[in-house]
């Protein structure tokens, strides 16, 4: 097919395609990388290199050549080939074309940009404060805080933001077990469920206050990070036994302690991540020595609500600290100003979000459990006398004894609540009740009644 234009200013374009059924048919001039068509004397029938393309639907091989010249395009009329001509294309057709290339140059440049957002929101340490959204509950965290921190006084205050270094470096190191190491434990909680205070009074109670790291990163994007590194880590296969390790040697130059550990939040996505399956199997199969499990969770609806305040604070004029300490009334009352008015999502929202939190509680009860992994699940209102279980002290002190039992170590009988509140050196931020935080808790209300979340408005 030979197309000739038009236009005298512009270069003319001749197009040669021939069709076969084998590539073995196609004469051998065509088989050269150039193609010269006509008397060799003249070099303006000399074509461009062509390609060899399969058409699918017919079964057939395609050569296209491509020859420009300032003259007329065409085949010679010396019985070689027959000349052909093809109208020019209309107005119209130039210029929907012409919409066609600049809407694909947009929207390919807007592309382009994205895939570079993407990818350095994912590889790049340091951006300031980049929201990102729990699977579960929409959490916002701070991917920027890369905190390292070691707490070996027993009076220094330890920190939500207290993370482990999630340079899985650290954990490839050659590290053995002391013959008297304390009672190991992993923590497996996510973000606001009271992961911090529970640790502070069971590290307490059971010998020698320490912090707890989130080692597996604290939020889903750090967790992606951490299961990204193991992927490429020779300790990829025994990591949790190698955290592990490193954290009773860190503990072990501070004194004694009952307990050492450290906390798992068990992401939706990275908690079934191959590298995290592989780490859990480590735990099961330890016998010496033997790792333990306390899963604490809390009711949603509390999450999402301290999930609010923590956002309210953290856009506040003056930065407010995640915890407060046990008699700081300024942070406190800053806490509370930071809840005023809190609402949460209705309606199909608030539905999807606690579905959601329910696939993640059997997720981590069905791996615990086929796993064999020994483990104890609590819960944060019966831990600490809230929603249904305010004011019912005994059976807040029996929680509390279940899981020293469990561990083996600390006080496991005649526990009261005041020894347990004399072991809190953080306060909780909020003592309302749920009707009382939740500013629109009517409407959470009607949306709930009828469902199987509806418990959740009393737990």
């Amino acid at each position: 097919i030979i197309y000739r234009s038009t236009s005298s200013s512009s270069p003319q374009f001749g197009i040669l395609l021939l069709n076969t059924s084998s590539r073995e048919g196609i004469p051998s001039p065509f088989r050269a990388g150039r193609l010269r068509i006509g008397p060799s004397s003249d070099p303006s029938f000399s074509l461009g290199r062509f390609f060899i393309g399969r058409h699918s639907t017919v079964g057939m091989h395609s050569i296209l050549c491509l020859a420009v010249r300032p003259g007329v395009v065409g085949f010679p009329d010396d019985g070689s080939a027959q000349k052909l001509a093809q109208k020019p294309t209309s107005a119209r057709q130039q210029q929907q074309r012409q919409r066609r290339r600049q809407l694909f140059r947009r929207f390919g440049a807007i592309f382009i940009v994205f895939a570079i957002i993407v990818y350095c929101s994912q590889r790049v340490r340091g951006l300031p404060y980049l929201y990102l959204y729990n699977t579960a509950f929409r959490e916002q965290a701070l991917v920027s805080e890369h905190v390292v921190r070691s707490f070996n006084s027993p009076t220094e205050m330890p920190s939500a933001t207290s993370v482990g270094n999630w340079s899985v470096g650290n954990w490839s190191q050659p590290c053995s077990f002391p013959p008297d190491s304390p009672r190991l434990v992993i923590l497996f909680a996510l973000g606001r469920s009271g992961s911090t205070s529970t640790w502070d009074v069971l590290s307490t109670l059971a010998g020698r206050r320490n912090a707890v790291r989130e080692e597996t990163g604290n939020n889903p994007q750090s967790s992606k990070e951490v299961m990204r590194e193991l992927e490429e880590s020779s300790v990829r296969a025994n990591w949790t036994m190698q955290v592990l390790c490193h954290a009773v040697r860190r503990e072990k130059s501070a004194g004694a302690a009952g307990i050492v550990g450290f906390q798992w939040k068990p992401f939706h996505a990275e908690w079934n991540h191959p590298c995290a399956v592989a780490g859990l199997k480590a735990v099961a199969t330890s016998r010496d020595p033997i790792v333990k499990g306390v899963y604490l969770r809390r009711n949603p609806l509390d999450v999402m609500a301290s999930d609010v305040r923590h956002r309210n604070s953290k856009n506040s004029e003056k930065k407010i600290s995640d915890h407060c300490k046990v008699g700081d009334a300024e942070c406190l009352g800053a806490h509370s100003k930071a809840a005023a008015g809190l609402n949460l999502s209705t309606g199909k929202d608030l539905l999807r979000r606690l579905k959601w939190s329910q696939t993640t509680v059997r997720g981590v009860r069905d791996r615990l459990s086929s796993l064999k992994i020994p483990y104890v699940e609590v819960a944060y209102e019966k831990l600490y006398g809230t929603g249904r279980y305010a004011g019912r002290d005994g059976e807040s002190t029996e929680e509390w004894m279940r899981v020293f039992r469990h561990l083996g170590v600390g006080p496991q009988k005649g526990l009261t609540m005041e020894t347990v509140r004399g072991a809190m050196t953080l306060a909780p931020t909020t003592k309302k009740s749920r009707n009382e935080t939740i500013h629109n808790f009517e409407a959470v209300a009607q949306t709930l009644t009828g469902t199987e979340y509806e418990h959740y408005l009393v737990d």
